[in-house]
């Protein structure tokens, strides 16, 4: 029986487990293209509603430094105005805001004595002085340019007709109130009964002309200095 002959076994080859394929690196969120474009775009859209804030911002505050410094022009051509038709009613009488002024003292008691039929106490150069003031008065608010002074100055068109107004009907109501004045010398120099009374009632219409037309013209003349201040409107009707 033949004997085998030694040598070496094959050793059996040891299975081995699959190799894995090559596993990707997963790319960091803040470096993917959609998180990039999407940053990108809020970034643009954050410097663009930035960009509009800062010039609505800067376009504020050039509008309201413009309407500041405007009222600041506005109160000081009305103050202007002011001292001009307090000084002319100062000459006048007496102030009583927000009421009417006090004017024509004289005119109203020579005025009062005459309807009652009794001698008066005030004399002719009185009233004569009196109607003169009137006229200065008028002569005085007609002279000063407020037209010229409010025009460009950013005033409303309404504003500006009431200012205009307001300076129109104090200058008429001067002027009516030296008729009245001038009436009522008339009517004490008289000895004709019928031509003084004639006078008289016509002294009269001219008074109740001129205290309308200073009602209306201090009213608005106070008003337009509310508007912008230099007053309150405390007992002011519109």
């Amino acid at each position: 029986m033949a004997i085998r002959g030694k040598g070496k076994t094959k050793s059996k080859a040891v299975a081995r487990p699959p190799r894995r394929d090559p596993v990707p690196i997963p790319v960091p969120f803040a470096q993917r293209r959609w998180v990039a474009v999407t940053a990108a775009f809020l970034l643009g859209l954050g410097v663009y509603l930035f960009a509009i804030w800062l010039t609505n911002g800067l376009r504020t505050s050039d509008e309201e430094q413009r309407a500041a410094a405007e009222l600041t022009q506005k109160q000081l051509i009305l103050q202007s105005w002011q001292a001009e038709v307090e000084s002319q009613i100062g000459t006048l009488g007496t102030l009583r805001d927000p009421s009417p002024p006090d004017v024509g003292t004289s005119l109203r008691a020579a005025l009062k004595d005459l309807k009652r039929g009794t001698d008066t106490s005030v004399t002719v150069p009185d009233l004569s002085a009196t109607a003169e003031a009137f006229e200065g008065a008028a002569n005085d608010l007609e002279d000063y340019d407020l037209s010229g002074e409010i025009t460009g100055q950013g005033f409303e068109a309404a504003e500006a007709d009431s200012i205009l107004t307001s300076r129109l009907e104090y200058i008429e109501s001067f002027r009516a109130f030296r008729t009245a004045t001038l009436l009522v010398t008339l009517a004490i120099g008289t000895d004709d009964e019928d031509l003084r009374a004639t006078l008289i009632e016509r002294a009269t219409e001219s008074l109740a002309t001129a205290d309308a037309l200073l009602g209306d013209a201090h009213r608005k003349f106070r008003l337009s200095l509310a508007t912008v201040g230099v007053v309150t409107a405390a007992g002011l009707q519109p």
